[in-house]
């Protein structure tokens, strides 16, 4: 990841900048906090089930 990845990087496209500002609002209005260095990544707080791991295929 670079520079770009953060989550308040002054992105130049209006439409990236505008979809990461509605992500990071439906998230945080869900309970979820942005880890500010990337703009994909969300932690659910208080984390529902602190002590279990999850581990599952993905297809």
């Amino acid at each position: 990841m670079d520079e770009r990845s953060a989550t308040a990087y002054p992105l130049e496209d209006k439409a990236a900048r505008d979809n990461r500002r509605l992500l990071r609002g439906a998230m945080a209005g869900r309970g979820f906090h942005n880890y500010p260095q990337e703009w994909r990544h969300y932690t659910c707080q208080p984390e529902p089930w602190p002590d279990r791991y999850f581990d599952m295929p993905v297809e």
